[in-house]
């Protein structure tokens, strides 16, 4: 396995990194996302999860990318109740779903 390199105090290049406030808030904000993804994971039947991912939470819009329009479709179904049970979570401002298609390569 590839070490970081190191700086002269002897923490890793990373921490030093993660000090400076633009970079924090970026790992903050990546931090916010993965949580939210796992939230809303539970939301999404097991066969379409595989199919489906949690892109973005932006103006009350839940943003979902799918592999196919098939897949996107079957999203869209169930968009009223994976909604509802968001705004369970504690996602109050949720009120709308955005799925796209973007194929896998």
């Amino acid at each position: 396995m590839k070490r970081l390199p190191t700086t002269d105090l002897g923490q890793p290049a990373f921490a030093k990194l993660a000090a400076l406030p633009a970079i924090s808030a970026l790992l903050q904000q990546a931090r916010n996302h993965t949580q939210l993804a796992h939230r809303l994971d539970v939301l999404i039947p097991d066969e379409l999860r595989k199919h489906v991912r949690f892109a973005k939470f932006e103006a009350g819009k839940l943003h979902f990318v799918a592999d196919t329009s098939t897949w996107a479709a079957k999203l869209r179904l169930l968009s009223f109740s994976v909604l509802r049970d968001a705004q369970k979570l504690g996602l109050d401002g949720a009120h709308t779903m955005v799925i796209s298609v973007q194929r896998a390569l």
